[in-house]
């Protein structure tokens, strides 16, 4: 049994040393070859195995053919042209526009000695990179490939900085160079989390072929079903595959759903346990910053649509939470509408995994610094229908709104800022929830579906209002009675049950709770 590559994204570590290798160099052939992609852009959120493609496809323009031995690729490529190879990758230490001029230059350096060019030091880091590029298609006489990874990361990491203007107009020159030596080039690739428009970088950079919700691209980075299913085998002999796929599958972009390699990976090394690998390897520092700045209905991102340019638009100056969401791996494409003459996309969490660590993120933020989301708690009392219990756990919660949270909420008021703590609250466990489920009569404000320990059902259909005071009888309740909300989920193994909460504005917490359980011989 081969080893499993924690951590190495080395393509020539992994073949040297006989670690497993997921054989994706069917499509990069696709992606090299491809007629007119001479200048390509793939966005994937971090850990998705963008750096071991870089690194593949440095191996495979430097003919280091040993390597791709057994490998889809072997008899289609022809071994006898080796190109020179620029690999730029920008670690971290950038903090405003004359360190990421300092990370550039070494970068540039490290190039220079590993192709045995001298690269002397000429004041403008973008004259550098030109120079770089001349001297290597001269001394090799071959034109030259151009490979650069995470190549927004100076960008990422000062998002929420004042410097982020200056990062941007300076990555922007530098990037603007490989537009200039286009004929000396014979292929660019750029990986990174976000593709940054229109006034942005690749205002400077018009001509990359962005393949990221292109066919057959959508599998590139990630492993289908059928790869885990065949290079995995040996690990899922005790395995619930569907489980499995619920909980680390579900990421789209186009062809057909993948899994982190992240996720698939740490699970067969760590016994096999259910935990969120891939979340807790660190959420970008921005997203927190911009939840912390912004205040969202989170359920309308679940429904909103977005076409393509929106989805791969990210602008300093004007952040898209949506877009943001779907391109660092926390929303996915849920499902694509072709009826309007571009495609538009709706988004959802992609899996179990994503879907609770998110919502708990919300929790946090909502919540003050103390609240600790006894998540297990409140599923125990959800499977067991104790609505006491609910009562008391929900204004417990509410209790520890954070006070700054609450203040400054322009949706404080209102039904909705309740239902989003709710919302992230029912989320972030592993239960089945519809936001403003349609019936015949209406829309459900919350419901939620879970199964028992004697395989029966249990549903819970949440009406919400907002009262200065006390209401004399239930007006949620009596909504959900009135408009037959209940009837939909009635079933001889179900019991419903409907829940009418009334929240006051003042107190900042639930001022009425009333209940009632019904089944279907009851209704």
């Amino acid at each position: 049994m081969k080893r499993l590559p924690i951590g190495i994204d080395n393509f020539r570590t992994i073949r040297e040393e006989n670690y497993l290798y997921v054989d994706k160099t069917d499509l990069i052939q696709e992606l090299v070859g491809l007629e007119g992609t001479k200048f390509a852009f793939l966005s994937r959120p971090r850990r998705f195995g963008k750096s071991l493609l870089v690194s593949t496809l440095q191996e495979l323009f430097e003919a280091n053919k040993p390597l791709f031995e057994g490998l889809s690729i072997t008899e289609r490529w022809n071994w006898e042209i080796s190109y020179p190879v620029i690999h730029l990758a920008f670690a971290g230490g950038v903090t405003d526009a004359a360190s990421l001029e300092l990370v550039a230059r070494n970068a540039l350096q490290i190039n220079a000695e590993r192709l045995g060019v001298t690269l002397p030091n000429s004041g403008l880091v973008e004259i550098d990179f030109q120079n770089l590029i001349a001297q290597v298609n001269k001394r090799y006489d071959q034109k030259v490939v151009i490979l650069v990874d995470e190549y927004d990361k100076p960008l990422l990491d000062n998002i929420a900085s004042s410097n982020v203007e200056a990062i941007r107009a300076k990555l922007a020159g530098f990037y603007s160079v490989i537009k200039q030596q286009s004929a000396m080039l014979r292929f660019v690739l750029l990986t990174g989390v976000s593709q940054f428009s229109k006034t942005s970088i690749f205002s400077q950079l018009n001509n990359l072929n962005n393949v990221t919700l292109d066919s057959p691209y959508g599998t590139l980075c990630g492993y289908t079903q059928k790869e885990v299913e065949s290079y995995f085998a040996p690990h899922l002999t005790d395995v619930d595959k569907s489980q499995l796929k619920r909980w680390y599958n579900g990421y789209f972009w186009r062809d057909e759903s993948v899994y982190n390699p992240y996720d698939i990976l740490l699970f067969f090394t760590k016994n096999k346990e259910y935990e969120p690998y891939w979340y807790d390897s660190g959420t970008p520092s921005f997203l927190i910053t911009l939840l912390q700045r912004r205040y969202y209905h989170i359920p309308e991102l679940l429904r909103t649509s977005k076409s393509s340019s929106q989805l791969n638009s990210f602008d300093v100056d004007r952040l898209d939470l949506e877009a943001l969401l779907f391109q660092t791996g926390y929303l996915t494409i849920a499902k694509v509408n072709r009826e309007f003459t571009r495609a538009l996309y709706t988004l959802d969490f992609p899996n179990q995994e994503v879907r609770t660590s998110f919502n708990q993120l919300v929790l946090q933020h909502y919540l003050s610094n103390n609240y600790q989301h006894d998540a297990s708690t409140l599923l125990a009392v959800l499977r067991n229908g104790d609505l006491s219990a609910l009562h008391t756990h929900l204004t417990a919660t509410f209790a520890s709104l954070a006070h700054d949270s609450y203040r400054n909420n322009t949706i404080a008021h209102y039904e909705g800022y309740y239902a989003n703590i709710m919302f992230a609250l029912f989320m972030s466990l592993p239960v089945l929830v519809s936001q403003e489920d349609s019936t015949n009569k209406g829309r459900i404000d919350l419901s939620a579906q879970l199964e028992t320990a004697d395989g029966r059902t249990n549903v819970y259909i949440f009406e919400f209002k907002v009262a200065a005071t006390k209401p004399a009888s239930s007006l949620a309740l009596q909504q959900i009675k009135a408009k037959n909300y209940h009837q939909k989920y009635l079933s001889p193994t179900s019991c419903v049950h409907l829940v009418g909460i009334t929240f006051s504005a003042e107190e900042r917490n639930i001022i009425d709770f009333q209940t009632e359980t019904l089944t279907q011989d009851a209704s």
